[in-house]
């Protein structure tokens, strides 16, 4: 029963690993008894058999059976956050009855200010007696290691994006439901849009839980996350070994579920914890972590292809643990978080208040937020044709081998991850409060005066948000017009001119993503007004992103089904009219998308303008 198992739980392959050295042991006390012998070399004797039987086991039995105790002593740590927010969160009830206690003293002027003074008195001794920190002073610089360190989760981001939803529900799908494997890969694809729209509720949470203390809140969260979502892989593996549908679909839930918490935590920690001035190092080091993840998948799905698929279920425990660790070691300030305007009257608050709130909320922000959130929806529509690289390899570039096939495929989505990653972190250089703190250091040691007094001050916001957003609207239209273009492949005559082509395409097409999407992010963080929820912000923002990607490829789909294809030889394939339908819309997104970008840039240039001109 062991050796049929593709996959086991970790308490069957705790005992199918003592079955296995139970029956070598007995086998070797059978055939060979001990020597009756003494010193290093009868020692070593002894111990080469069973040494020998422990090869002969399962490795992954090893390795799930570390990653569930893994697993046990992370969940231990995740109960210690849980009872040391409820603490926090009991003071906290304490301290607002005692407030209410005191609220009839208002009506006298200097009851008025000595109950004021005695509710700040009790808030501080709660603060103090509950071991936490005073809100915390304004952002420090960060580091470039401290910068990767805490946008590291992006790294299994961009692995699991290339492996899961492209290739291991692929061929889930086919052992599972061979006859309609589409339809699970439809069903699959629609739970994991559910999820996505509870990002802008987890969101809301994880902001009302760090007004009590901010690392204790996201610490919080983020170990849910990576709990529930390990849990939802093991119901995962479960359900395969069985193949049970149903189960399966479960656990992709669960699994979704905990991501979703992960993603909306982890994306809001940048626009709190890190300054303005370096939002655009911030986000190109996330946009390289992301894209180095996803070179990553498909470098090891080439470099493993004889192995069985279901080694990702290993992996996925692996990384997430790995890149959530750096992370949560950073979140070490038990300081309460500002309170945001929006919150003081959210005791008085409905369930369904609050979740209509948390999609309601970001679009009231000042400074262009919705619409440059209704600018990522519309340019994730204009992305689908990246996601339909390997069509593409066989009915534009004429590779109808599979081998070759599955071969130009890695190496273009390798190409276009490399030009994605550098390009990211070359604009990430370009910023041009750097540049201007490098003048004025100049200036400074030439003239041994203050830079301000030397002619060099430090940009305003809407310069900032003007040379960026110059680039943005660059990029994004060299990307619209890559993908335009993308259709002429079909129109050269030999495969070698093909091969070149789509080479050199897939290059262009990384380098100008790569900027487009490190921008996009930066500039959403600059929009984005100061006292606001930023994992409801970033999680309504992650949301309209990812909806756009999913509804585009849909669309993209079935453009392609128009021009569907059936060969004498029984292959299937896609004319190239479908493909220039396809880019066409794509591109037309893209151009839309640029337009909206750069009206959101104005208004936000706008509103600093009018919050400088108002102090």
């Amino acid at each position: 029963r062991c050796a049929n198992f593709r996959i086991t739980g970790p308490w069957v392959m705790l005992r199918c690993l003592k079955e296995e050295m139970q029956t070598d042991l007995a086998l070797i006390e059978r055939q060979a008894p001990l020597p009756a012998t003494s010193g290093t070399e009868s020692l070593e004797k002894v111990l080469e058999e069973p040494i020998q039987a422990l090869k002969r086991g399962k490795p992954e039995s090893f390795v799930g059976a570390a990653i569930f105790l893994t697993g046990v002593a992370f969940a231990i740590y995740t109960l210690k956050d849980v009872h040391r927010f409820v603490m926090l969160l009991a003071h906290g009830s304490k301290r607002r009855a005692e407030s209410s206690d005191d609220e009839f003293l208002l009506k006298v002027p200097d009851a008025a200010k000595e109950s004021t003074d005695r509710a700040e008195g009790a808030a501080a001794g709660a603060v103090e007696s509950a071991g936490i920190e005073p809100p915390s002073p304004p952002p420090q610089q960060w580091s470039v290691l401290a910068l990767i360190a805490l946008t590291g989760y992006r790294f299994y981001t961009g692995f699991l994006s290339a492996t899961w939803l492209p290739y291991l529900l692929a061929m889930e799908g086919e052992d599972l439901w061979k006859e309609k494997q589409a339809m699970f890969m439809g069903v699959a694809k629609l739970i994991y849009g559910g999820t996505i729209l509870l990002n802008p509720v987890f969101g809301l949470i994880g902001d009302q839980a760090v007004s009590l203390s901010h690392s204790v809140g996201r610490r919080l969260f983020v170990r849910i996350g990576v709990t529930v979502a390990a849990l939802g892989i093991y119901i995962c593996v479960l359900s395969a070994r069985e193949r049970d549908f149903l189960s399966f679909l479960s656990g992709v839930l669960v699994w979704r579920l905990g991501e979703a918490m992960n993603d909306v935590t982890t994306e809001a920690l940048v626009p709190e914890m890190v300054p303005q001035e370096q939002y655009q190092m911030a986000s190109g080091i996330k946009a390289c972590s992301f894209l180095l993840g996803g070179l990553f998948g498909y470098t090891i799905l080439m470099v493993w292809s004889n192995l069985h698929y279901t080694w990702l279920y290993y992996a996925y425990p692996i990384g997430m643990f790995v890149c959530a660790l750096p992370s949560l070691y950073l979140l070490d300030k038990d300081h309460p978080a500002v309170q945001k305007k929006q919150h003081k009257n959210r005791d008085d608050e409905s369930f369904f208040q609050s979740i209509v709130k948390a999609y309601l909320m970001p679009l009231e922000y000042k400074g262009g937020f919705a619409r440059a959130c209704l600018a990522v929806f519309i340019f994730g529509l204009g992305t689908a044709p990246m996601f339909f690289l390997l069509l593409i390899v066989r009915d534009l570039v004429g590779i109808t081998d599979p081998v070759m096939m599955q071969k130009h495929f890695s190496c273009g989505s390798i190409v276009f991850f490399c030009s994605a990653a550098v390009a990211s972190a070359l604009v990430a250089t370009m910023d041009p409060r750097r540049r201007r703190q490098r003048a004025a250091q100049s200036q400074q040691e030439g003239a041994n005066g203050d830079a301000s007094e030397n002619g060099v001050c430090p940009p305003t916001t809407e310069e900032i948000l003007d040379q960026k957003g110059r680039l943005l609207v660059m990029f994004m239209l060299v990307f619209g017009t890559i993908v335009l273009i993308l259709p002429a492949l079909a129109l050269l005559q030999d495969r070698e001119s093909r091969d070149k082509a789509y080479y050199t395409i897939t290059a262009l097409f990384g380098a100008a993503f790569g900027p487009s999407f490190s921008l996009f992010q930066d500039l959403t963080w600059q929009i984005l007004p100061q006292e606001v929820n930023f994992a409801n912000a970033m999680g309504f923002s992650v949301m309209s992103r990812l909806l756009g990607i999913g509804l585009g490829n849909f669309l993209c789909g079935i453009f392609l089904d128009v021009s569907y294809d059936s060969l004498p030889d029984g292959s299937v394939s896609y004319r190239p009219l479908g493909y220039v339908i396809m880019c066409t819309f794509s591109s037309f997104c893209v151009f839309c998308s640029t337009a909206l970008a750069s009206s959101a840039i104005t208004q936000a240039k706008e509103a600093a303008e009018e919050e400088r001109t108002s102090r």
